[in-house]
Parts: structure tokens; C-alpha cells; sequence
């Protein structure tokens, strides 16, 4: 089931009287809201009387709500004992026992001040309290404060930005490959191409690669000897993440305010001390000290395009047609556009030739500063540049392609789902385009929707 019909069952069915008054003194409702069900269910989501009911929730109430955001789907009765602890263990309670307590916090705290919506799913349960299911509608999220206490300092703090720039170094030799070996993060180069794994190169590679590896290094989840099916957690790097987003510009925060929002995201206590060292350990998170003590927030991993140094700071021309790259200080960002632009060639050091095929894959690059300043400073990446955009639209974009004018909508749209995002390519509001390999799948499709298919030579 959805909000919306967890929204009609409460507003028609579950609701007493006793709790509509008391959802509409917590929301300042009139009488105008309150004139009906129908009424009520009509102006629930509306954003009257929801800041002032989330300012008198507690600040785990509060993280409790954000832990149902982020799940983005209905939960049952059992979650909520992160929250509401009804000290009462599976082996001597049966189900109703242990989570009636519970449903009566969760019903008084925040169903009836109007912040929680409360269903019934029949397949959820063989029981009544089994099948209770509560969903936080995200209507209500700009409203949701943060329960985070978090300190001002200023300046970008200290960040081991080493980490990332020692993997990339690791392929010239000058430095050790950090950390644990983790084979879907290995970089190599292959036809010319940097590669992450198998898959083209991109910056965001570094930063995900960070996030693994710290995560090899975290301790598992202690395990529930009662718990009959594992919890519906968010993994422990995530749900710290979440909170360190929620963090405004210049706001830190000390390890120990972690430690209740992350129980609750996570179902079990982190030392968010040791998570929090080993993520400025790790280059995924910046910490100064304040008060005696360090805060910590996630790090600046990359300078954009806007603050990034001049391409002359990390590429130097060596004749016309060839760039020596300097691993040292190229932008990652910036890596990930030459790697899609150029060919490379690994010595003792990290080499740039144009590339036409790839340049005009890659068009969109054309106003980059990366890109201007190859063409300013070397022929051979000017002339490229050039061939490309005459070609564009023309002989590039076709190459070793099929195009096909597809008119049905409905064969379109069996087309798209049929064939991977790889092999299948929208031109026009009529014509496609798909590699040769795919020319099997592309005359089953056709064929079981009764299409024929007419081919034209060029």
C-alpha cells in the first residue's frame, strides 16, 4: 500500500474521535479541517501546524522521522522500539505483549500530533499488531528540523587528501596502493584508456572507493540471538553520511552527538569516535577542534571546475600533438574529462594523445576549461576538435551504428525496454540508433509485435 491510501484508512477507519482532537490541537486545525473525515484527510498534508507539531517532538523523535524518510516505505510496529524500548525480549513475550507498549508511544507521540501517518496492511501479519504500518509523508520533510547539535568553525579543516591521490599515483609506481584490495576499485589502463575495474574512469570512482574500503575496515554488526529476521537497517557509512549532509556550511559536530541518530538509523550503538577517525583517516571526512575536542564533517573531496587550478598547473605540452599529465596535481574531475577525450600512454609518467572517436563522443566537453586550453595550446587536440564538431551530427554519432525510423510508439517503447542503455541510442522523435550486436534483439522485438522490419543501404 502507499501514503495515500494509509492516509484515506487512517482518516476513515483507525481514527477515534479522542485522536482527531488531539491531531487537531497539535496542528492548530479549525473547525474548517475538522468538519469531517473526509475533511481531515483532505487538509492532512497540508502545511498548516506542521512546524509547530515537529518543534515540540524530541530530538530522537525527530531522527526517528528523518530514519523513515530516508527508507521511503511504510513501517511496521517492531522499528519503533529504537525509540520507544518497551524492556520486554522476544523469548518471554509473545508479539502483541512485547510491542504493545510501544504502538501506544508511537500513537500518542506521533499520530495523534498529526506527523505520522498509521495504516493496516492484512498480509503484513497474522496479528493485528503485525500489521500495523506507519509512513512519514514526505509533504512534511521541508518542515523537518535536524536534531543534530552541531558547533560553528570556521575554515575547511583538516583533510587527508593523500588517500585518493596515492591510488592514482600507485599506477606510475610512486606510491602504494592504499588500503585493502578491492577489485572493483582497481585502476588500470587498457587501449589507451583509464579504467576503474572495466568501466571508464570517473571521479566520483575516488570518493566511492574511499567509502568501500572504510567500510571493510568497520566491525560487523553484533548479532540479535532473538532476531528471527535481520532488521531493516541502512548501512552504517550511509546513515552517517545522511546526518553529515544535514550539516549547513561552517557546522561541525563532535562524535558524540552521532551516537543516538546512528543507533537509531543502524539498530545497534557505533563508536562513532573510531568511525569518525577512520573516516578523516580515510580522506572522507575533515575535522577540526573546537572546545578541546575534534568535530568532524565530509570533506571537500575535489575542487569544482570554478576553484580547480588552470590546466597548466597539471598538463604540460611536450610537442604538438602530446600532453604529459601531472598525477600530482590534476583535478580528479579533470582526469575523468581527459580520459574521455584522449588516448594514454603509461612510461614514467602519464601521457595524452587526441583521440577523434572518443572526442566526438564526447562533444559536450567542448567548453570545459580542460578542453579550451588543449585547444590553445596543442594542434594536434585543435585539429581534433575541430573534425569533430564538423562531423558532429554527421559521420561521429553514426559510426558502427544502426539507425532505425521506428513511427510506433508502442514498438518504441519495446525497443527501450528490450535492449541495455548501451544499445540503444533516441535521435529524433522518429529514428534510433543501436549497435550491430544488438541487430538480433532489435528483429525478435520487432518481429513478436508483429512489425516487419525494411532495411535501406546509405
Amino acid at each position: 500500500m502507499n501514503t495515500t491510501t494509509y492516509l484515506h484508512q487512517m482518516c476513515h477507519d483507525l481514527l477515534s474521535q479522542a485522536d482527531i482532537n488531539a491531531i487537531g490541537k497539535a496542528r492548530g486545525f479549525t473547525t474548517t479541517e475538522l468538519s469531517s473525515r473526509a475533511a481531515l484527510e483532505n487538509y492532512y498534508l497540508s502545511p498548516i501546524g506542521v512546524a509547530q507539531a515537529m518543534a515540540k517532538l524530541t530530538a530522537d523523535e525527530v531522527a526517528m522521522l528523518h530514519f523513515l524518510h530516508l527508507r521511503q516505505k511504510a513501517a511496521s510496529i517492531d522499528l519503533f522500539e529504537r525509540l520507544y524500548p518497551s524492556g520486554r525480549s522476544a523469548g518471554y513475550w509473545t508479539y502483541n505483549q512485547r510491542y504493545q507498549p510501544v504502538f501506544k508511544e508511537v500513537r500518542d507521540r506521533l499520530v495523534r500530533r498529526g506527523v505520522l501517518i498509521m495504516g493496516q496492511d492484512v498480509l503484513g501479519g497474522e496479528t493485528k499488531m503485525a500489521q500495523w504500518r506507519f509512513a512519514f509523508p514526505p509533504e512534511f520533510l521541508p518542515y523537518l528540523p535536524s536534531p543534530l547539535k552541531t558547533a560553528r568553525l570556521a575554515g575547511p579543516g583538516d583533510v587527508q587528501r593523500d588517500v585518493p591521490r596515492a591510488k592514482l599515483l600507485a599506477l606510475l609506481g610512486q606510491s602504494k596502493a592504499p588500503g585493502p584490495t578491492l577489485p572493483s576499485y582497481t585502476l588500470k589502463l587498457k587501449n589507451g584508456r583509464l579504467l576503474t575495474d572495466e568501466r571508464p574512469f570517473r571521479a566520483a570512482d575516488l570518493i566511492e572507493w574511499q567509502k568501500a574500503a572504510w567500510q571493510t575496515l568497520l566491525p560487523s554488526r553484533p548479532k540479535d540471538k532473538f532476531a528471527k529476521t535481520p532488521s531493516p537497517d541502512v548501512p552504517l557509512l550511509d546513515a552517517l553520511t545522511y546526518w553529515l549532509r544535514l550539516l549547513p556550511p561552517d557546522e561541525w559536530i563532535a562524535p558524540d552527538q552521532l551516537d543516538a541518530p546512528l543507533t537509531l538509523f543502524i539498530g545497534y550503538p557505533a563508536k562513532t569516535e573510531d568511525l569518525c577517525h577512520l573516516g578523516w583517516q580515510w580522506g572522507y571526512l575533515a575535522r577540526q577542534k573546537g572546545n578541546g575536542r575534534y568535530h568532524y564533517r565530509l570533506a571537500d573531496l575535489d575542487p569544482t571546475d570554478e576553484s580547480a587550478p588552470a590546466p597548466d598547473a597539471y598538463l604540460t605540452v611536450v610537442n604538438d600533438h602530446t600532453v604529459r599529465v601531472n598525477l600530482h596535481t590534476i583535478p580528479y574531475l579533470a582526469l575523468e574529462q581527459l580520459n574521455r577525450i584522449a588516448h594514454f600512454t603509461l612510461t614514467d609518467e602519464l601521457c595524452a594523445v587526441p583521440n577523434l572517436i572518443r572526442t566526438g563522443e564526447a562533444i559536450s566537453l567542448r567548453s570545459t576549461p580542460l578542453v579550451q586550453w588543449l585547444v590553445q595550446h596543442t594542434p594536434a587536440f585543435a585539429d581534433t576538435w575541430q573534425t569533430a564538431q564538423k562531423r558532429w551530427g554527421k559521420q561521429i554519432i553514426h559510426h558502427n551504428l544502426f539507425i532505425a525510423c521506428v513511427t510506433d510508439l508502442t514498438l518504441r517503447v519495446q525497443l527501450e525496454r528490450g535492449l541495455k542503455s548501451d544499445e540503444f541510442l533516441v535521435l529524433s522523435d522518429e529514428y534510433v540508433a543501436f549497435p550491430p550486436k544488438a541487430i538480433n534483439k532489435v528483429k525478435r522485438i520487432v518481429e513478436q509485435a508483429g512489425h516487419v522490419i525494411k532495411y535501406y543501404e546509405a
